[in-house]
């Protein structure tokens, strides 16, 4: 009888007794703190693109005087290598559009101060909204630039040719620069062109 009432404490001892990873899961009587860690994939953010210098890309030079895109309206007198010159003695003509902006037409190959300097370019027309310039189109005298026919595409018009040369949307806006041909061929595998064209219209 004592033999068996032994035999069954020890049962009853080995059924409470704590498992092996019972005890190395628990101390003081506690659950472990268990800390979760997650594992993030680097990623890489895109920078923006750095903004364009409107008034260096879209802009046309004699080297003596510049017309560029957003520049202001001269009211009185205009720069001719870097001294000012009244829109008068520049010989400036000045007209308004139905819109009521301002169009600024500078001669350039007739004009006295590049007499004997054979310019590229023949005049400069530049139409002004709200104060500065929102088109600029610089004509050229015959057969003087030209670019591969490659770059140009033929115009709805069957008349003309366009190439692409810059396009920036920025600030709500879309700035573009034209080069347009009649199509006449350099010889050389090109076309000579005839004008230059840049524009800045509010984005849609």
């Amino acid at each position: 009888m004592k033999h068996k009432f032994l035999f069954v404490i020890f049962l009853i001892g080995v059924a409470t007794a704590p498992s092996i990873d019972g005890i190395a899961q628990t101390r003081g009587g506690r659950a472990p703190r268990t800390t979760r860690v997650e594992v993030k994939a680097a990623t890489t953010a895109t920078p923006p693109p750095a903004p364009v210098d409107v008034a260096t890309v879209f802009a046309v030079s004699t080297g003596a005087e510049r017309w560029a895109i957003d520049e202001p309206m001269p009211s009185a007198a205009t720069a001719l290598d870097g001294s000012p010159v009244t829109l008068a003695d520049r010989q400036v003509g000045i007209s308004t559009g139905a819109d009521g902006g301002y169009q600024l037409l500078f001669p350039v190959s007739w004009y006295s101060a590049y007499e004997g300097k054979n310019p590229e370019l023949k005049y400069v027309v530049v139409r002004y909204r709200d104060g500065r310039a929102c088109l600029i189109v610089a004509e050229y005298n015959a057969e003087r630039v030209s670019m591969p026919r490659a770059r140009f595409q033929a115009h709805p018009d069957g008349k003309s040719w366009y190439a692409d040369l810059e396009t920036v949307r920025q600030d709500g806006r879309l700035y573009t620069k034209q080069a347009v041909s009649a199509g006449k061929s350099d010889g050389k595998g090109g076309l000579w062109i005839e004008s230059v064209m840049l524009s800045c219209v509010p984005e849609r």
